[in-house]
């Protein structure tokens, strides 16, 4: 790859302009021409093709670099049942649906195992907590 300092030829707009128009990266023609992106950044200025700008790839489960699998702590296996479920709406334990309840995930078993949630209204799931496991004990583990 040359130096970010040493001037680069530019290449023609147009064979610029298609590469990136196909679906290419600045980095990924730059890796075409030898040169950095930044390089590739400063010829589309230069030749005012205009920027798809920055893309958020937002990547989910196992595919996101900061994914931690069976290592997650007690907060981001709740997020997780979260996002894999949704919010509850209702108790499966009273079988309460209002509005003006507040609803959670409750783990009944293993914590990793997302099959192991119920919906509970906050009332219902302390009382399992208290009755069902060593709530204090449990809860240490996670912090």
């Amino acid at each position: 790859m040359i130096s970010k300092f040493a001037k680069s030829p530019c290449p023609p707009r147009d064979k610029l302009e298609s590469l990136y128009n196909s679906g290419l990266t600045q980095k990924e023609i730059g890796e075409l021409y030898d040169v950095c992106y930044q390089t590739v950044n400063s010829w589309m200025k230069k030749l005012k093709i205009q920027s798809r700008g920055i893309m958020h790839i937002v990547k989910a489960g196992s595919e996101n670099p900061q994914w931690k699998g069976d290592k997650a702590g007690y907060a981001a296996l709740h997020y997780r049942v979260s996002n894999l479920k949704g919010k509850p709406m209702s108790c499966e334990i009273c079988g309460t649906h209002r509005k003006n309840k507040t609803y959670e995930w409750a783990c009944i078993g293993d914590y990793k195992n997302m099959d192991d949630y119920k919906r509970m209204c906050r009332s219902c799931h302390r009382k399992y907590d208290k009755s069902h496991l060593a709530y204090t004990n449990k809860r240490k583990l996670f912090i």
